[in-house]
């Protein structure tokens, strides 16, 4: 999403909330045309030109479900878990294998990334990445 997103310098709004039946793929550039983006209040119309290295990002995440949001937060859940399961060097115990999931849990994935999401994803990689000192991290943005 970040990739894309300076790629094309689309607002974080209209990168969580791009899905399939949005995009117009005919031709060389591919158009982008948000549902709802910040400046339709005035009447103003949005289009998003998606060059070959954009088109590259998106084929990834296309599905046959064009209504569908292509950066699912519970499709990335899901990659996450199967890749760690894939890694796991010791058995499952007994007591694993037979555990069943909840049916309906408490907090679930929703079907999208809201903007302050997306933002808490990109602070918490910031952090990892860079090393932030633990005294700075998860700082309150209410602080001055």
């Amino acid at each position: 999403m970040i990739k894309l997103q300076r790629l094309t310098a689309m607002r974080p709004g209209e990168v969580t909330a791009m899905r399939g039946c949005d995009l117009n793929i005919s031709g060389d550039l591919w158009e982008y045309t948000p549902e709802s983006h910040k400046t339709q209040h005035h009447g103003r119309e949005r289009l998003i030109f998606l060059g070959p290295q954009a088109q590259a990002i998106i084929r990834e995440f296309l599905n046959s479900n064009l209504n569908a949001y292509l950066f699912s937060p519970a499709d990335a859940r899901e990659e996450f878990d199967a890749d760690r399961r894939s890694k796991r060097k010791t058995p499952l115990t007994p007591s694993q294998k037979t555990r069943k999931r909840k049916q309906s849990p408490e907090r679930k994935p929703g079907d999208r990334y809201t903007t302050l999401s997306y933002g808490q994803a990109i602070r918490k990689g910031c952090e990892k990445a860079f090393g932030m000192p633990k005294e700075l991290r998860n700082v309150s943005t209410k602080l001055p």
